[in-house]
C-alpha cells in the first residue's frame, strides 16, 4: 500500500482553533524577534560629533565653537570627533540650576545651622 497525504479533519472546538493559531503565531513571532534583536547588554558609549550635537539638541557650528573652547567634553582621534554619551549626559546635569524650594531647603538648613553655632 502506498502512504498518502490525506488530510484528516477531526472536530475541534473554535478555542481549541484559535489557541493553536496564537500558539504559532506567537512562536513566530518570537522566531523573527531574535533573529533580529541585536545584543543590548554591550552598549556604545561613543557617539559620533553629528549624534553628540543632536543628542544635545545644538547646531553643528555650535558644537564646533564648544569642543574647540573646551566647553564639552569630547574626545578627538585623528580629525573625528567623538562623544561619550554618559559625559555629555555628566556635563548636561552638571548646569542644572536648582528649584525655589530645594534653594529653599538649603537656605533653612544654613540658617538653622548658623543659629545653632551663634547660639552655643
Amino acid at each position: 500500500m502506498e502512504a498518502s497525504n490525506q488530510l484528516i479533519l477531526c472536530p475541534i472546538t473554535l478555542e481549541q482553533l484559535e489557541s493553536r493559531i496564537d500558539f504559532r503565531f506567537q512562536q513566530s513571532l518570537e522566531k523573527i524577534l531574535s533573529k533580529q534583536k541585536p545584543d543590548n547588554s554591550v552598549e556604545k558609549d561613543h557617539i559620533s560629533f553629528k549624534e553628540g550635537c543632536d543628542f544635545l539638541g545644538i547646531a553643528y557650528p555650535t558644537g564646533y565653537a564648544k569642543v574647540s573652547k573646551r566647553e564639552i567634553p569630547h574626545i578627538k582621534k585623528g580629525k573625528f570627533i567623538y562623544f561619550s554619551k554618559k559625559q555629555l549626559t555628566e556635563w548636561l546635569y552638571s548646569g542644572r540650576k536648582k528649584t525655589l524650594v530645594e534653594l529653599e531647603a538649603e537656605a533653612a538648613g544654613l540658617v538653622s545651622k548658623r543659629k545653632t553655632k551663634t547660639a552655643a
